[in-house]
């Protein structure tokens, strides 16, 4: 069976599913409302086997699955506590913590076994940016010199030390809601009037030397190969710094890109190393024609790389879908 686990609106999961209809395949997706019911995960001398159900599909699962992780929860809820008397609050609460550490561990455990080999995992959620940027430099990646700090003393050092330097989000992505509005985190370069408005100790922040470019770079990898786009984003004022600040009156230029294969092999590496499938990942191309690898992320968007340089990634994907759970049945 194909299980497809996704967010309720996403387009490239339904273009994906546009290709399984094409193709014929029966195919089950999982949105983030669909909530575990009730599951199993045994560990015996036959190996890891599992089970889980689902009632608002009104499926029970269990293997051969093939399953793409795009988006969205694999959740098993959320425990409510009974009222206990005569429990104090802060008894209630002591209680109530212990026993959702044994649900969330008992959920990892759930989530690393069904999604064990998969077209990624819930797991990949949260992957933490300065740990792949050690990786990618431990693979042999050319890396921009990076620090995390809450001191604006080291800040004021770092940009002494490399004359332009750049601030962006820490965590694998920034969205805020205030007053009806959206707020996305954007790269930004700092200024010398910006740094010196910082409290002297501010929350964790993330700060890079910025790196002169010559065009960035999005890589989609799908199980070891690489499909890249260049993007031209350096003559624009809007788009120069970060190209997701778009200037839609007159888009950057996104044409297909034959990479280095010594850097498609360090990147195959690096995606080995932190256990994907698949990823979006940032690179920059310096005029000197260095390659330095920013971040991946595991669930990344690829329609702009497939549809500007025609890669149509959504029919791969749909492909390898299909091709594993020939196998996944063939080995049951």
């Amino acid at each position: 069976m194909i299980v497809i686990v996704s967010n309720n609106d996403d387009q490239s999961t339904n273009e994906v599913i546009d290709w399984l209809y094409h193709y014929g395949v029966e195919f089950v997706r999982i949105n983030e409302g669909d909530l575990v019911a009730s599951y199993s995960v045994s560990l015996s001398i036959e190996g890891l086997v599992y089970d889980f159900k689902i009632p608002s599909l009104d499926i029970h699962f269990k293997p051969p699955l093939t399953i793409w992780y795009r988006r969205g929860g694999f959740s098993t809820g959320r425990w409510t506590p009974p009222l206990l008397e005569p429990m104090s609050r802060k008894e209630q609460q002591s209680l109530q913590d212990q026993v959702m550490w044994e649900w969330k561990t008992a959920e990892h455990a759930l989530t690393s076994t069904v999604f064990n080999g998969m077209l990624n995992s819930p797991l990949d959620n949260g992957i933490n940016k300065f740990l792949v940027l050690k990786s990618a430099h431990a693979v042999g990646l050319d890396i921009p010199e990076t620090l995390i700090t809450t001191n604006r003393h080291e800040v004021e050092a770092f940009k002494r030390k490399h004359g332009r330097i750049i601030t962006k989000n820490l965590a694998p992505g920034v969205f805020v809601e205030v007053k009806n509005a959206a707020y996305i985190g954007f790269t930004e370069e700092c200024s010398w009037r910006f740094i010196r408005s910082l409290p002297r100790i501010f929350p964790p922040s993330l700060f890079q030397r910025m790196v002169p470019k010559w065009i960035e770079l999005r890589v989609f990898y799908l199980d070891g190969t690489c499909y890249a786009s260049a993007i031209f984003s350096q003559q624009d004022r809007t788009t120069k710094v970060d190209f997701r600040n778009y200037n839609h009156a007159r888009p950057n230029r996104t044409p297909p890109f034959k990479m280095d294969e010594n850097v498609q092999s360090r990147l195959r590496n690096l995606m080995a190393l932190l256990g994907l499938r698949s990823g979006s990942i940032d690179m920059i191309v310096t005029p000197a024609g260095q390659y330095l690898f920013l971040e991946v992320n595991p669930v990344g968007q690829f329609k702009q790389v497939s549809q500007p340089c025609n890669f149509r990634l959504e029919q791969k994907i749909a492909q390898q879908l299909i091709e594993q759970n020939g196998s996944n049945r063939t080995h049951q």
